[in-house]
């Protein structure tokens, strides 16, 4: 085949494939299912599962630095790396997109079924609350359901706004969150350009040191507390969690920093159709080939930084919160693009349905993972916290991801609803939903 003959062939391939259909999709103004949003939603539970494994095992410190895991070496500093780079916040962030863009589809339909879509969604989000709540106190203290409904209100009325709107305020939004929390990081910042020799003072070094030294000392005393506490029974470990309830909600406006802007950029990638597998592949594709190494390299530049600087938790925080996050945003992009495409190609892969399925019940997925893990590795349970290696948590992770996939289809075939789905919705709606198909 000479070049031309291979040029028109290449053409005619990209053709069909920018052609192809979803047989499984709806469209913005019907209410069938989206199979991307359901698909692409099931890989973010499962691979937040794999990401929160480690919170689920470890004091909240081990997520800061490697040296706060009790089985800390060479080998296992490359795991928690691999994890920072490839994964830490990005399937969560994929999930924030996909709750935004979930947002704007349910007071869509509201709308056209003449509901008031501001009053639906706060229902909605109402519930979501309650359930964030008993969530956190009741299993596990990681929940971002609180976070979800509380600034799933605050964006009710901008539902309607256009998609380059949502997505430059999304956008706009991220960055100056990120440069904010740099900004408050840079005292560290620049006491380890002292450290390094930047700065010759002598005075100024021991500073830093002993700032350093502060900021270590007060996460160890924080990891032992929680080791303590997970340890112990579930009415010491309830009582600790009352306890840091009001902590936990005013750390929620540094959350917002970027769930909000994610919420935004969800709901733009929702109106302009990206989400739902409306694109043309060659488009999907493109953009994966320079998100994916661009977002890589800007990842691996923050765990560079923090591996050269002996895993500083108080460096590490501030390269997650504000550093880490334009390379974050691109591989969020990245994996949903990859997924999507993936889809495109195989629509009725059992893989693909099995996904799909887990993905129409993420809240019962979300909340029976946190049921499993907190009764594998807490005092009342298995008592395994702080006691596993990768090996065993990736094992837990890997055997949950299992029964989920297994149970997500096998429910769905039988019930038009997950079980915690049926709740918010007979709840948000005040009567109790149609449960059998």
């Amino acid at each position: 085949m000479g070049p031309k003959s291979w040029d028109s062939g290449h053409k005619e391939s990209w053709r069909t494939l920018d052609e192809k259909s979803l047989p499984i999709a709806g469209s913005p103004t019907d209410d069938r299912r989206f199979i991307t949003l359901d698909a692409v939603r099931g890989l973010s539970v499962l691979a937040i599962l794999w990401i929160n494994i480690l919170s689920f095992a470890m004091p909240d410190a081990a997520l800061l630095s490697p040296r706060f895991i009790p089985f800390s070496s060479p080998a296992n500093d490359g795991v928690w790396l691999t994890n920072f780079i490839f994964a830490d916040g990005k399937f969560r962030g994929l999930f924030t997109l996909l709750f935004g863009a979930s947002m704007v589809l349910v007071m869509e339909r509201a709308n056209r079924s003449s509901q008031n879509p501001a009053s639906v969604h706060a229902r909605r989000m109402a519930w979501l609350l309650v359930i964030g709540l008993a969530h956190y106190l009741l299993l596990w203290h990681g929940d971002i359901l609180i976070s979800y409904a509380l600034m799933g209100l605050l964006l009710t009325g901008l539902y309607q706004r256009s998609a380059a709107e949502l997505l430059r305020w999304g956008i706009c939004g991220l960055i100056a969150g990120a440069i904010w929390m740099t900004w408050l990081g840079a005292g560290r910042i620049e006491g380890l350009a002292h450290m390094l020799g930047l700065a010759s003072t002598p005075a100024a070094v021991d500073a830093v040191r002993q700032m350093h030294l502060a900021d270590w000392a007060q996460t160890s005393l924080s990891f032992r507390d929680d080791l303590s506490l997970f340890q112990g029974s579930y009415g010491q470990i309830l009582a600790g969690r009352l306890d840091k309830l009001i902590n936990s909600l005013l750390a929620l406006p540094i959350i917002a920093l970027e769930t909000l802007p994610m919420m935004l950029i969800g709901m733009g990638l929702y109106r302009n159709r990206f989400l739902i597998g409306s694109w043309p592949f060659s488009a999907y594709l493109r953009l994966f080939c320079w998100t994916f190494p661009l977002g890589l390299l800007l990842s691996a530049l923050p765990a560079v930084y923090i591996a050269a600087n002996a895993y500083d938790p108080m460096l590490a925080l501030t390269a997650h919160l504000g550093l880490s996050v334009p390379g974050r945003l691109l591989l969020i992009l990245a994996y949903a693009a990859g997924a999507i495409m993936l889809i495109i190609l195989y629509p009725a892969y059992p893989w693909t349905v099995r996904l799909a399925a887990a993905g129409r019940m993420a809240l019962s997925n979300y909340l029976a993972s946190s049921l499993i893990m907190s009764s594998i590795f807490y005092g009342y349970g298995g008592g395994l916290y702080g006691r596993m290696g990768w090996m065993g948590l990736y094992g837990c992770a890997a055997a949950t991801s299992l029964i989920l996939l297994l149970w997500s289809p096998w429910w769905m075939a039988r019930y038009t609803y997950g079980p915690v789905e049926w709740l918010w919705r007979s709840l948000a709606r005040g009567s109790w939903q149609t449960m059998r198909r």
